[in-house]
């Protein structure tokens, strides 16, 4: 049966040559090509299980604050406390741009007082991601060690 003009029912399917055939004439997927199909071994693009939760500080924090070596590391154990370091001086420094356009509103202090929310709004963010790329960095080293 040849192709129709237009549907003639609500299944009637519209192929690439611009006619209309019946529901029973659309093709099917196509057929596998030989030798495909799922990979042996594990699935490369399934997620990954989560990894290891961050283990405890090896040691007393002046321990590993003068291990010369470098085995064990204290930023990831202080980096709570950067971030909050980084914030204050962040906010110190808006403040102080706010106050001095404030101080400054006639002589073109205006811009200060604008400019100081976004400063720390972008100096809060920035110090946000370079924390999470250093912890990055420590997860993948603890990822990457050899095991014992």
């Amino acid at each position: 049966m040849s192709g129709a003009d237009s549907s003639q029912g609500p299944e009637w399917w519209q192929a690439g040559d611009g006619k209309w055939y019946p529901p029973e004439q659309q093709p099917g997927p196509p057929p596998p090509v030989p030798g495909s199909g799922p990979l042996p071994g594990p699935d490369p693009f399934a997620a990954a299980p989560p990894g290891p939760s961050p283990s405890p500080p090896d040691g007393p924090f002046f321990n590993r604050l003068f291990d010369l070596s470098f085995s064990q590391f204290i930023t990831p154990s202080i980096i709570k406390l950067l971030f909050i370091l980084a914030i204050t001086l962040v906010s110190l420094t808006a403040f102080g741009l706010l106050i001095g356009g404030l101080a400054q509103i006639d002589e073109g202090g205006i811009f200060f007082v604008v400019t100081a929310p976004i400063f720390w709004l972008f100096g809060v963010i920035y110090t946000r991601v370079l924390l999470e790329l250093v912890i990055v960095f420590f997860h993948i080293e603890r990822n990457t060690r050899p095991k014992p």
